[in-house]
């Protein structure tokens, strides 16, 4: 079996050889090498032997025009992408040749709504029955993410036909969410739409989650936006937790740019940068509450920080934008820091009562690591079935 994998879901897992080497700070690359993996593991499973193949774009005059020409469409903002953009890649995409003819593989792996409209005229004239395979990974839910950044409705509106229209070379979609699994169904042609969690299996049981645990413990869990202003952010919920006399006596901050110890009157803060999975699930272990770090509104974003916490057996405080999609048991939004603190004050009252929500979560999340599995297993026999 051929697998072809698109450029841009290679460069999100990396070396291919190095699948399980997990950072917290990119959770798409943490998604795609978990999805990535256990299909290949499934694979082997079964005897399938296979060949890994990367696309690449082929030079030629016009895509070397198309390199100058893309960026000045795409970036109408310093940090997002316009839908306008899209629709003109649209046209460009018609220009498009790879490294290696796509009616070669048997499996061709597309990332995001990018992909599916850069290598699409290349699959459409191919395409034939049930080859290639074609299968498209979407991390978030790409229309809400770039509606935000524009005023356009109209771009939106026409992004979404182009979606649509190009989704029929598609034959399998997997989605992060139940949430975004229901917009595809009604946007894309699609037949097989799978939702894989962003809940990744852990080594630890439940009694040594519970052994870790320190009452007196926040964490603080910040994703690939790290600015300056989450320093401003935890610095004044210490002030507060101290104002109030709240009883945490340590704040760890997972995912800040480099490591440091502060210590705020009574609580020590420690600042960790990135680091890899498991020692990052060593940390929330030992929370009881993480506070996941404001999202910025206009990312549809994934889940994978508030996954992990709930898997750590942690109450969950976010906001909006951090805790859309299915809900856990226990999570609880805030506003600003002193609504943060607020609610802190009422949730610290009782600890073992946290300590027993906090699993509640977790249980939860097994329940999802479990959806997961079997969904997996599907994904697998329907690549076999139709490889065969």
């Amino acid at each position: 079996m051929k697998i072809c994998l698109s450029e841009e879901f290679a460069q999100t897992i990396g070396d291919i050889k190095k699948l399980g080497d997990y950072d917290i700070e990119h959770g798409v690359s943490i998604r795609n090498k978990f999805i990535f993996n256990s299909i290949l593991n499934g694979l082997a499973q079964k005897g399938i032997k296979y060949e890994l193949i990367i696309l690449h774009k082929k030079f030629s005059p016009f895509n070397l025009s198309y390199s100058y020409i893309i960026p000045f469409f795409i970036s109408k903002y310093i940090d997002s992408l316009n839908p306008c953009s899209y629709i003109f890649l649209e046209k460009l995409s018609k220009g498009i040749k790879l490294n290696e003819d796509v009616k070669n593989c048997n499996v061709v792996i597309l990332h995001h709504g990018f992909s599916l409209i850069k290598y699409y005229h290349n699959l459409n004239n191919v395409k034939k029955g049930a080859k290639p395979l074609v299968w498209l990974e979407m991390p978030d839910n790409l229309i809400e993410t770039v509606a935000y950044t524009t005023h356009k409705r109209y771009c939106v509106e026409n992004f979404e036909k182009i979606l649509h229209k190009d989704s029929e070379v598609v034959d399998i979609l997997t989605s992060p969410t139940l949430r975004d699994t229901l917009y595809y169904a009604k946007v894309f042609k699609t037949w097989h739409i799978f939702t894989i969690y962003n809940v990744f299996p852990d080594t630890f049981i439940d009694t040594a989650v519970l052994t870790k645990k320190n009452p007196c413990t926040l964490c603080v869990s910040i994703g690939s936006w790290n600015t300056e202003a989450v320093y401003r952010f935890v610095e004044e919920v210490a002030k507060l937790i101290n104002g109030y006399k709240l009883g945490v006596e340590e704040i760890h901050v997972l995912g800040a740019k480099t490591l440091d110890i502060v210590h705020m009157g009574n609580i020590k803060v420690l600042y960790y940068p990135k680091m890899r999975l498991k020692q990052y699930y060593e940390f929330l272990s030992q929370c009881i509450i993480t506070i996941l770090y404001p999202r910025i509104p206009w990312s549809g974003g994934h889940s994978v920080r508030l996954n992990d916490a709930a898997l750590m057996g942690n109450v969950i405080m976010g906001s909006d934008f951090d805790l859309r999609g299915e809900p856990y048991e226990y999570q609880y939004t805030y506003i600003d820091p002193r609504d943060l603190v607020t609610k802190l004050h009422i949730l610290l009252e009782n600890r073992d009562r946290l300590l027993r929500q906090g699993m509640r979560n977790r249980e939860i999340a097994l329940e999802r690591v479990k959806r997961n599995k079997h969904t997996l297993d599907m994904l697998v026999d329907t690549i076999i079935s139709q490889y065969a």
